[in-house]
């Protein structure tokens, strides 16, 4: 995964590129293993979606958008994407974003909706190359973007079809939700560690495939070996194995990052945001709350350096000298 961000006088720019770990024996992996097996338990039903003439940056789009939903499917015009292909995988993003919230226990901070999920390459979100198939762009005070390439990717891959009824699973959701995650985060946590891959990486492949018992990962163990994270990738399992954390003890860290957000108090002001964002020693400490105990040892085994809590620990030889499967993240 690649984490970028830049800084310019008037505005913030926030890119977030990932390159999510792909197992190609995976039916949540659109055409590349050549399964069309369609798991009854995880299709969303395919319902008509009321879409809207808008316009973004002086340019004709098409949004899609059930009413009361935080996010809606924009597609510039004319938009070439099959309006039932269309209706499909939103009713699948939509049956994982549910999952997703139940988990999570909040949605995105109600200053950033709608997300504009951007189905295609535009001048917005620039075209498909060699980068990642998905990324999330925010310009505060604009609204928060997810960039997707999957229909320009999938209509091409393996001379397979990128079907309906391959796009309501909810186990095709995996680059949107994990996109989505990443806004979860925002604007709750500095810029210094809001892309917490960490916990969006394992959290993305859990949401996608739940209810499949053959795919479904444990998050306290689950690791990939790529992409590891923003500082090892490590946290989450550190935390359940030293601390007795547990997947369901994140809607708790959650709902307490959320009104500590709400009620003014967070430590660190950033530009675009109503309130203050959480410090990370803030963040550390509601931790340390839900898991009763000292988590100072996860987070510097997870090689999170002690500056960003304005501690003194000193990291060991294997964050300060990582190998390939562990180097951090790139910021830039």
């Amino acid at each position: 995964m690649k984490n970028k961000l830049s800084f310019f006088t008037l505005a913030l720019f926030f890119v977030m590129a990932c390159n999510l770990p792909i197992a190609s024996s995976r039916p949540g992996n659109p055409n590349l293993s050549g399964d069309t097996t369609t798991p009854t338990d995880s299709v969303a039903e395919i319902v008509p979606i009321p879409s809207t003439e808008i316009q973004i940056d002086g340019a004709a789009y098409l949004a899609y958008q059930m009413p009361g939903d935080p996010f809606r499917f924009v597609c510039v015009q004319p938009c070439s994407v099959d309006q039932n292909l269309m209706f499909a995988q939103y009713a699948g993003f939509r049956n994982a974003h549910d999952i997703m919230v139940k988990l999570t226990g909040v949605d995105i901070l109600p200053e950033m909706v709608p997300v504009d999920i951007h189905v295609q390459g535009d001048e917005i979100c620039g075209h498909m190359g060699d980068g990642p198939l998905g990324f999330t762009n925010y310009y505060p005070p604009k609204k928060p973007v997810i960039c997707s390439y999957l229909f320009d990717y999938a209509q091409g891959s393996n001379g397979a079809p990128y079907t309906p009824e391959f796009a309501a699973r909810v186990d095709q959701q995996t680059l949107f939700i994990h996109e989505y995650l990443h806004l979860i985060f925002i604007g709750r946590l500095p810029r210094a560690i809001e892309a917490i891959h960490d916990f969006v990486t394992p959290l993305a492949i859990n949401i996608s495939f739940t209810g499949q018992s053959q795919y479904e990962i444990d998050l306290c163990t689950y690791h990939p070996p790529s992409p590891p994270g923003d500082f090892g990738g490590y946290l989450f399992e550190n935390l359940c194995t030293q601390n007795g954390f547990r997947p369901e003890d994140l809607a708790s860290v959650m709902i307490e990052l959320d009104h500590l957000y709400e009620s003014g108090t967070g430590q660190i002001r950033q530009e675009g945001f109503a309130n203050p964002s959480a410090s990370p020693a803030q963040f550390r400490d509601i931790l340390n709350k839900i898991t009763g105990s000292d988590t100072r040892q996860a987070f510097m085994d997870a090689c999170w350096p002690a500056s960003l809590f304005g501690d003194s620990y000193t990291l060991s030889n294997a964050c300060l000298y990582p190998t390939p499967t562990v180097a951090p993240t790139p910021v830039k």
